[in-house]
Formats: structure tokens, sequence, C-alpha cells
């Protein structure tokens, strides 16, 4: 469902099935998260969306936290030490008709979490903290937050670190206009990601960071 950062929402929600199995699991609650990776890969075939669609499963492509470390100051380059998206809702797409678009209305939730070390040198390149001490890790649990209600942050102290937890928690409930070109789908809030539909199936693919991309599984109601 949409784009934020860290972690990249998209318009869609991306999805698995069709060309294979791939797996699902579920991060602990305690240390890093640990990214549920697909376990077979996907390959846009297009076909054709229109209908209501329940989100069966999410899985990543790639590591995501290594993704968004990339694109990271050399100080910050190992701050995520995990990231997953989960997705549950659904999905409809209508077929254009005389005088109306294709639209997708979306009817879901969209949880992104991460964990994050702060070391020293990262604190002070890109938080401005200047004493990584007990005050100045909740200064970087508030520059976290940056006062976004769909996001809840707790950090502590863990060694010389300061070791957070990321969790937000988007609910859609959007209707975007929609243009199918082959196997990509690009939507009016330039959300674009790739398609294969079989039969009561639909798998979606859309880029978090990097190359790394979500990909959600759909079954047809």
């Amino acid at each position: 469902m949409q784009k934020t950062r860290p972690i990249r929402e998209g318009g869609v929600l991306a999805a698995l099935l069709a060309i294979g199995h791939l797996a699902c699991g579920a991060s602990a609650e305690t240390g890093p998260v640990t990214s549920t990776l697909c376990t077979t890969s996907f390959t846009a075939c297009g076909g054709d969306p229109t209908g209501t669609w329940n989100v069966a499963g999410v899985c990543l492509d790639g590591d995501l936290a290594a993704a968004l470390n990339a694109e990271r100051s050399s100080a910050c380059a190992a701050q995520t030490t995990g990231a997953d998206v989960r997705v549950t809702g659904s999905v409809m797409y209508t077929a254009a008709a005389a005088g109306a678009d294709p639209v997708v209305i979306y009817k879901g939730t969209t949880e992104e979490r991460s964990t994050e070390s702060v070391s020293p040198a990262c604190a002070m390149d890109t938080y401005g903290v200047t004493t990584l001490d007990a005050n100045g890790c909740t200064q970087i649990q508030t520059m976290l937050v940056n006062n976004d209600p769909a996001k809840k942050v707790t950090c502590g102290l863990s060694g010389v670190n300061c070791g957070c937890r990321v969790t937000i928690v988007r609910a859609r409930n959007v209707q975007n206009l929609v243009t199918m070109t082959g196997s990509n789908i690009v939507e009016s809030d330039d959300a674009t990601y790739d398609v294969c539909v079989t039969g009561n199936a639909m798998v979606q693919r859309q880029t978090r960071a990097g190359n790394v991309g979500a990909i959600t599984r759909m079954e047809k109601r």
C-alpha cells in the first residue's frame, strides 16, 4: 500500500502466488527484525487485474535493511539491522468503461518495521547528537518519530550505540486512477509496480529501496 522512508510505502498491495510458493514468516518482537524473504523469484506476466482481491501474504526479494543502509551516509551505513513489510486487506480494480477511467480502490493496512543501531559517529553525522548517552538516545527517538502519528519508536542505549525499534502502521483507504502498460501498472499517485495474474491469483512487485522489492500474494474473491 504506500510510500515512506525509511521503508518506502508503495501504492500497491504487492503480491505473491501463481508463480510459485513464496513463503511468509513472522519476526520476533525482541532482537533485530527478520525480513520475510521470498523463496522463489517473481516474473511479471501481465494479465487482467479487474475484480476484488484479498491480500494473502507479503515477502521481500532481497535484503531490505542493506538496501536502506546503502542510501545513507557512510557514518550510518550500518544503522538498520533489520526491516520487514506486512500488508493486510483488499484491493479492487475496475475496468475502463465509457466515460470512466479504470480505478483501484484500497481497503487495508500496511505495517513497516525496522530495528536501528545508531553509532556515536552516525548520531553526530545524521542526527546532530554530540553525546550518545540516555538523553542523546531520547533525542534520536524524537527525531525518528518526526511528529508522525502512524509511527511508534522506542529507543534505548545498547552498549555504545542507541538501539531503536520502529513500527509504522498506516490505514490505506483510497482510490487511484490506474494505467496498465504490458505487465506494469502506474497509479495516479505515481506508485508503480509489476504484475502477474494467473487465474484467481495475482502477484505484484514494488520496489521499496534500491533493487529490493516487496512481493505480495493476492487471491480473488
